[in-house]
């Protein structure tokens, strides 16, 4: 709650220092089209939920299977590994062919994932580490490689160039 308040003065604070003709950290103009806040929203669900599924793969690793901190963080070696290569791949090539349809097959992919994990943990003996889950970990990095470029390129679209940190306006 207390953050909601801070955010919400936040944003009154940053609309007062724009009418005043300075500079704001914020530009209030942004959130005049729906597309923008949808797209926080939206990316902030998104990496909430997968830095969450993260974490509790790594404390599980350490706490529940006792695997030292190293080895744990090791863990995530293929997701890392599959995010790079998708979101090169889907941020050099991808995106310009097919547009925001690689943003839906990113979400499948890292759904499959995930649901994929699922069924890896189930049957797993709960003191062994189930091995399978690498592949699928790279499988879930895959998935958030191809939405990544295509959700972001799709939110910062509507933008001017001055607005989204890319080229001046001409």
């Amino acid at each position: 709650m207390a953050g909601l308040i801070v955010m919400v003065v936040f944003g009154l604070h940053q609309r007062h220092v724009a009418v005043g003709g300075r500079s704001p950290l914020v530009e209030p103009s942004l959130f005049a089209h729906r597309g923008f806040p949808a797209a926080l929203v939206t990316s902030t669900s998104f990496f909430a939920v997968t830095n969450g599924l993260m974490v509790v793969i790594v404390l599980h690793s350490q706490l529940g299977l006792g695997t030292d901190v190293l080895n744990s963080g090791r863990t995530l070696a293929p997701w890392s590994v599959g995010l790079a290569v998708a979101s090169w791949v889907a941020g050099a090539h991808l995106v310009r062919r097919y547009g925001h349809h690689v943003m839906s097959l990113g979400l499948a992919v890292l759904m499959a994932g995930a649901l994929a994990a699922l069924a890896v943990y189930h049957p797993a003996d709960p003191t062994a580490y189930p091995e399978p889950l690498l592949i699928v970990l790279g499988v879930v990095g895959l998935g958030a490689g191809l939405f990544s470029p295509a959700f972001f390129t799709l939110a910062l679209k509507p933008l001017r160039r001055r607005r989204s940190g890319r080229l001046p306006d001409c």
